[in-house]
């Protein structure tokens, strides 16, 4: 049963896969908040852990809206390789 809500999860269809690349963990309805800005208003969607990246799904990418978006082979402009990354915090 638990497979079953897997497979029919939201971001989990959408997220490019490489070969040998396995989805570890995904989390619905996050706020990403651009750096940069005021932090007034994220974008919502799905962020999703894998053996080998993080991975952030807007809604345009979980409709299909997701031209242009890929950088190249690896990572779209939302993906970050886990080597890049320290630690990940869970606040509740």
């Amino acid at each position: 049963n638990a497979e079953v809500n897997r497979s029919n999860s939201l971001g989990e269809n959408k997220i490019k896969l490489l070969p040998g690349e396995v989805l570890i963990a995904e989390a619905q309805n996050v706020l990403m908040f651009s750096p940069v800005g005021d932090l007034k208003q994220g974008i919502s969607g799905v962020l999703a852990v894998t053996n080998f990246k993080l991975t952030f799904l807007t809604s345009d990418d979980i409709s299909g809206d997701d031209t242009g978006r890929q950088q190249n082979h690896l990572y779209g402009s939302t993906d970050s390789c886990l080597t890049n990354i320290d630690e990940i915090y869970l606040i509740i």
